[in-house]
């Protein structure tokens, strides 16, 4: 069931890469008629660069997760880890070179979509230069 909920999860937020910039805009500039207090604020800001950007931090935590050896996870389970014990000490340690790697490609990409606009941005996307 926890794989389920984490697979949705994980879906859901890729729509945020399909959706283009303007049209999470538009849609947090009508949303906050619901709640007046949150029009034109920071959380709302945080929430459209969290929609647009998780996506990316998403597939960067991912390969670097997928990386890890099972048998470096096997050991520690067997040796009497618990799981959060083995996701703690073996997973992540595994899955920080990769990922410290890939979050600077991403925040390139983040300011050149600032900066440059959506078209010269596509070029310095995350995965696209070797």
């Amino acid at each position: 069931m926890a794989a389920v909920r984490a697979a949705a999860l994980e879906g859901v937020s890729y729509l945020g890469h399909a959706l283009p910039g303007i049209v999470v805009g538009l849609s947090l500039v009508f949303s906050p008629r619901v709640v007046p207090g949150l029009y034109q604020s920071a959380a709302v800001l945080c929430f459209a660069y969290a929609v647009l950007f998780l996506p990316k931090a998403i597939g960067a935590t991912r390969a670097a997760v997928e990386r890890t050896p099972p048998a470096a996870e096997e050991v520690a389970r067997t040796l009497g880890r618990s799981a959060l014990s083995t996701w703690s000490a073996v997973t992540m340690r595994h899955a920080a070179p990769g990922r410290v790697r890939e979050e600077p490609r991403s925040l390139t990409w983040r300011w050149a979509m600032r900066v440059a606009g959506p078209d010269e941005a596509r070029e310095l996307e995350p995965g696209s230069c070797g």
